[in-house]
């Protein structure tokens, strides 16, 4: 990060947290041109000047055919012998595995301990085997006395439910082969010795084949769409290039309907609903307008491909001057009132700024902070960048729609930032940031001046 000294962060902080009391004074162009009067000769030469501007574009009105999944949806029949089918071929996904639930004492014994170890262990299994045996109502007791496996000791050897694959194999076969309650015989496995009893059972369920009937139908059409898609689409690609003088050997094909626009123009025009570059461009060059074709089929969505053609063309023309004078009239208008607003709102601010009174009422006052905007950009730095050393001051600006806006800002209030401000911190990290890549892309535009640079891509990418 950039070097910023303690002073200047704190001016930047005390910037961002400065207030100002302000009030709004609003000429409308609007208002100051709605008794203008227009001539004919006035509005004529303005169509004149500006005669590119009304000009209708060319325009288009097109046939057309959509193709996508939906189309071959409707295709697509699922017969109940294939749902069943599937419902038998895949057990496990609509099925429910049997768990168990169990408890365990641990006897830790190496995998490679000698066989004199190996006696001693199992000796001491099976004495507690036969003692839980004798009392079963004792397992947790025991298990919280004599079991070295730490996580499930504390619990009297409590495992909770498991299914099949979570647990190590020697372990996961005895503790489904024993009976609810009974103390299983001593096992091993790569962590010691187990002694086991199986404390609830849940049976293996599945579902009803009629609670998922229509999930695995959908599923099957969903899937044989995407293979007759795939094939189709070539299918459509192929017939509207092949066949470019109608549209209706691929729509009668395909089960297609055919569909018209009414005009459009190639800026902003929509084909149905689609919005496409690439398609308005097709439906816009001389193959489709001259040559009366077909165009290519252009995938204006995912897995939406649409053809169209040319039914009617009109040429840009120029449009008649009453069909605009309306328009005219609303821009003359405009502009007048913007102007009015301006030279009014112009002489305004300079009388206030001498001290003399005018003829208009300010608004409410408001408090703005430099770091919350509540006006537009414009006007925000409009009344943050004038001078407050003598109060009330004023500042202007032209604005949209014509309007002159006047600012009166009453009071400013600067806020007193002791030394040990938590926020003076911050504002030093993010202006030093700001500094620093400021500098840092000074320094990148230097050595640009200075050597010729040249990227070589092939050899980064053949690292990838």
């Amino acid at each position: 990060a950039g070097f910023v000294p303690a002073a200047a962060a704190r001016r930047f902080l005390a910037a961002q947290l400065e207030e100002r009391t302000i009030s709004e004074l609003r000429l409308s162009g609007a208002q100051l041109a709605a008794d203008l009067s227009l001539s004919d000769e006035e509005i004529g030469a303005y169509y004149t000047a500006n005669s590119a501007r009304f000009q209708r574009p060319a325009r288009v009105q097109a046939q057309y055919v959509v193709f996508d999944r939906e189309a071959v949806e409707k295709q697509v029949a699922v017969s109940d012998e294939q749902v069943r089918a599937f419902y038998e071929g895949n057990p496990d996904r609509f099925g429910v595995a049997e768990e168990r639930e169990a408890r365990h004492i641990l006897l830790p014994l190496a995998a490679d301990a000698g066989q004199a170890e190996v006696d001693r262990v199992m000796a001491e299994a099976n004495a507690l085997v036969a003692q839980l045996r004798a009392d079963p109502s004792s397992f947790a007791a025991v298990a919280r006395a004599k079991s070295q496996d730490s996580g499930t000791a504390a619990r009297g050897g409590d495992l909770g439910f498991f299914g099949r694959g979570m647990l190590t194999g020697a372990f996961e076969d005895a503790a489904f082969s024993q009976q609810k309650d009974a103390i299983g015989e001593p096992v091993r496995s790569d962590f010691g010795v187990h002694i086991i009893q199986v404390t609830a059972i849940k049976p293996a369920s599945k579902q009803e084949f009629s609670a998922v009937k229509d999930e695995i139908a959908g599923e099957l059409r969903t899937q044989a769409a995407g293979r007759l898609f795939a094939e189709q689409a070539e299918q459509f690609a192929n017939m509207v290039y092949e066949q470019a003088d109608s549209l209706e050997p691929v729509a009668r094909e395909l089960g297609l309907e055919l569909r018209s626009t009414d005009w459009i123009a190639r800026a902003d025009g929509r084909v149905g609903e689609y919005s496409n570059e690439r398609l308005l461009n097709a439906l816009f060059s001389d193959d489709a307008i001259k040559s009366a074709r077909n165009t290519e089929a252009v995938e204006v969505a995912s897995n939406v491909l649409v053809s169209a053609r040319v039914k009617a063309f009109e040429p840009a023309v120029q449009l008649p001057l009453d069909e605009v004078r309306a328009q005219i009239v609303a821009e003359l208008r405009r502009e007048a009132g913007a102007a009015r607003a301006s030279e009014q709102g112009s002489a305004m601010l300079a009388a206030l700024t001498k001290g003399e009174a005018v003829a208009a009422r300010f608004g409410e006052q408001r408090k703005l902070l430099r770091s919350a905007p509540g006006l537009p950009a414009a006007a925000m730095q409009a009344v943050f960048s004038a001078s407050a050393a003598t109060l009330p001051a004023y500042v202007g600006l032209s604005v949209g729609q014509g309007d002159y806006l006047i600012y009166r800002i009453d009071a400013v209030e600067r806020p007193q930032i002791a030394d040990d401000d938590a926020r003076l911190k911050g504002v030093s990290e993010q202006y030093g940031q700001l500094l620093a890549e400021r500098d840092f892309a000074a320094f990148i535009a230097d050595l640009r001046q200075r050597y010729e640079v040249e990227v070589k891509l092939a050899p980064v990418q053949a690292q990838q």
